[in-house]
This record gives structure tokens, sequence and C-alpha cells, in this order.
């Protein structure tokens, strides 16, 4: 995945607006370095998010539908290469992501050991849960605190809804990117102003919601894991 991938763990949590006759009248006057700020501000107190979009890895388009809290557990599906992937990640300090998928997807991968791996959680597999890591909400805070969006030059963009959501848009420079790119945010035109959606050109489209989520991720059992560094060596 591209230098975007730092920019896209900075994204935060969607806050459900708050009542009001059109809160962007007045919030879509506010600077948008402030808008920048309270975005972190909301983020800070964030416990839980459900993400889903795209995501460009490498000349694939992955589908993402995810769902993660401050422990680093992680649930939920990826589509990659038109093939539907579990994703199961524990949380804590030994933090390890399972896939489980089907000999549609293994069969591209490891077609010689695609029986042994389909239906099963299997680990060690490699760059798609770093990925996956990456979009966890432990790192998505870490890397917001390492690239705050005040300081990438916000800039108005304009007005948004995000699935019912009012929201004010601004671009921030993608802090990750070595030419520049720009990233659009939907920031909640309501409190708390949370990230409703980041995205930035074909690199990645994000929203964000399901605020506060909590995630039961406990490893699978012994006999349904297999390692697939074993498996291939085998081979």
């Amino acid at each position: 995945m591209r230098n975007a991938l730092g920019a896209l763990a900075a994204v935060v949590l969607i806050g459900v607006a708050a009542c009001g006759s059109n809160p962007t009248d007045s919030y879509k006057k506010t600077d948008p370095a402030t808008i920048a700020a309270d975005a972190l501000t909301a983020l800070k107190a964030t416990t839980g998010i459900h993400l889903a979009g795209t995501v460009q890895l490498g000349s694939e388009t992955m589908t993402v539908d995810l769902t993660s809290d401050l422990s680093g557990g992680v649930t939920g599906t990826v589509v990659l290469a038109g093939s539907t992937l579990q994703i199961l990640g524990t949380g804590g300090p030994r933090r390890t992501v399972y896939i489980k998928a089907g000999t549609d997807f293994w069969g591209k991968i490891a077609p010689a050991s695609s029986a042994q791996l389909a239906g099963k959680w299997v680990q060690n597999v490699t760059l798609l849960p770093d990925v996956i890591k990456q979009l966890t909400l432990p790192n998505l805070m870490a890397n917001e605190a390492k690239y705050p969006w005040e300081s990438a030059k916000p800039q108005l963009l304009g007005i948004g809804n995000v699935n019912g959501t009012a929201s004010v848009q601004i671009t921030v420079t993608d802090r990750a990117s070595t030419n520049g790119a720009q990233e659009t945010l939907d920031v909640s035109a309501s409190v708390p102003h949370r990230v409703l959606r980041e995205s930035e050109g074909t690199a990645f489209s994000l929203t964000f919601d399901r605020f506060d989520a909590t995630v039961s991720a406990p490893a699978p059992a012994a006999a349904d894991v297999v390692d697939l560094v074993k498996v291939l060596a085998k081979k």
C-alpha cells in the first residue's frame, strides 16, 4: 500500500449530529484550522470505530468493512480480487490478524495449498494483516497524533452530507505523501465534530460511524488456525 496509508491511519470516528435546523450555516464559517482541531478533540474521546469503503492496494481495489476498538481488536470483512475474506484480529500487546477465505481466494494465492487453507483462520499472511492493523483505532489515533490535521494546511471546500448527517468539507495535505496530494474530510457540522468521511482521489475513500463500538475478538481455537508460512514451507 502506498504512502497514503499514513494519512488513512489519521481518520476518526463519525458522530451523531445534534438536533438543529441547519448546523452547517454557522459551522461553515469556522476557521478550517479550528475544524481540524475539533476533529482531533473528537478523536481523543473515541473508544470504537466502524469504517467502510475502498483502499487501493497495489493494482487491486480492496473493499473494507471493519469494526475496531481501543484494544486493537478488529472484526469484519475485506473483498479483494473478487473474493470475500473474513477478518479477525486479537487486541492487546500481541495483536494477531487472522484471515478466513475459501478456495476461490486461496486458489489464486497458494493454489497448491488451497485445500489446507480454505475455511481456516490463516495467520502470517504477507502484507494484508499490516494493512488491516493500520485501519484499527489505536493506529488511527497514533498517526493522527503524529500528523495532526491542523498542521496540514486545512482549507474550506464546502458543505456536504454523509449518510444523512450534515458536514463541512475541508481539504488537507496528505502528510505522508511525497507529492502533496490533497485529502478531503467531511467533518460533522454538529458536536461532536467527528470525521464522517475521508478520501483522496482513487487512493482511498472511507466513511466512519458506530462510534464507541466494542469488539469481541478472541483468538480462534488452535484446531481452526493454520500458519501460512509453515504450510508453504512444506511444499
